[in-house]
């Protein structure tokens, strides 16, 4: 018996939670740890910040998914954004064997000003410059 069909007798029973309050319940449980989160994704970037020059790719690449990830689970799309750039960045580096830390840097540095800038509207044509540069690294461009 599937996992599916094991709960379907469950559906109409009167006695469960509704969806609107299941969804509610966890997004307060989520926001419990927003803190927590949000700290975790100033330390990677911090971390990044200090350490990108003498990281070997994966732990650059490690760093940015790990931020990705946090900051999405909490709304912070910018964040997400140009960390998931930065993923797309190295990997394009590293397949076309042209790494340029100065490219690592600006990534750096979008993510630490969006953090510290969230919701203005440079960061709108900020991302977009990341896009930019991250298409050009991961076509092999310059």
């Amino acid at each position: 018996m599937s996992a599916a069909s094991r709960l379907t007798p469950f559906m109409g029973r009167p006695d469960g939670i509704n969806p609107a309050q299941a969804l509610a319940a966890a997004d307060a449980n989520l926001e419990a740890y927003r803190e927590t989160a949000l700290a975790l994704v100033d330390k990677a970037i911090a971390d990044l910040a200090e350490g990108a020059a003498s990281a070997p790719h994966e732990e650059i690449e490690r760093l940015a998914d790990s931020i990705a990830a946090l900051a999405g689970m909490f709304g912070e799309d910018g964040v997400t954004h140009a960390a998931k750039r930065l993923c797309e960045t190295v990997r394009g580096m590293v397949v076309s064997r042209a790494w340029e830390q100065t490219t690592i840097d600006v990534h750096i540095a979008a993510l630490r000003l969006i953090r510290t800038r969230a919701g203005t509207q440079d960061i709108a044509q900020l991302l977009a410059g990341l896009d930019r540069l991250a298409a050009r690294k991961v076509q092999g461009l310059g």
